[in-house]
């Protein structure tokens, strides 16, 4: 039987939700399934999301758990002179809001850098403790490394940091040095995928 949380159905599996998405969740659909368990399973009070984009992996996670939750994400800016990017314009400017509404999740959207200190220190403020942590935001290998830092530490003992796309440049030796520390497991989709990994806040014995 399916999660009874959200809007999700009864009889509705993880991958027909990709389905249901109103925007790209630019996520491979077995390797996000597989993360969304853990998700639903770790039934986290407090989440934070760096880098939503399109607001794709934030749609499902508003819908994953049970209402009353905070929601933390912050989002880079779109550049005034740059075209397109309709839904993440979209998300900035009060859609993400309204799903957070339709689902009675709690919701605060920081717009900026997530390397801005003045937002490092908010988000601190908020939700160090937090159960639940995705990084997605800027690949650069001192971007991640940073929000690693910055927002992967605040996860609670027990809790969870999961990363998009640890098999490229950027993240991937991040990732290689995490697995040495924490309990960690790896979501592949027959090697064409670009990888999802999921750490766990519960360091290796030495």
């Amino acid at each position: 039987m399916e999660r009874s949380f959200g809007r999700t159905k009864k009889g509705v599996t993880g991958l027909q939700m990709l389905e249901y998405c109103p925007v790209v969740t630019l996520q491979n659909s077995v390797e996000f399934d597989k993360v969304r368990d853990i998700f639903i399973t770790l039934r986290p009070r407090t989440i934070i999301e760096i880098g939503s984009f399109c607001g794709g992996t934030l749609w499902h996670w508003l819908r994953s758990t049970a209402p009353g939750a905070r929601f933390i994400v912050v989002d880079k800016p779109v550049p005034s002179d740059v075209t397109g990017y309709q839904s993440q314009k979209e998300g900035h400017g009060g859609l993400w809001q309204k799903w957070a509404d339709e689902t009675g999740q709690h919701l605060t959207l920081f717009i900026g850098d997530s390397q801005d200190p003045k937002i490092i220190q908010q988000v601190s403020i908020m939700a160090n403790g937090a159960d639940f942590i995705y990084i997605d935001g800027d690949h650069e290998e001192s971007s991640v490394r940073s929000d690693v830092k910055n927002y992967g530490s605040l996860a609670r003992d027990g809790g969870v940091v999961a990363f998009h796309d640890i098999k490229q440049s950027g993240v991937k030796p991040v990732w290689e040095e995490l697995k040495q520390r924490y309990e960690t497991k790896e979501f592949l989709f027959r090697d064409i995928g670009t990888g999802t990994g999921v750490l766990f806040r519960i360091e290796k014995a030495a």
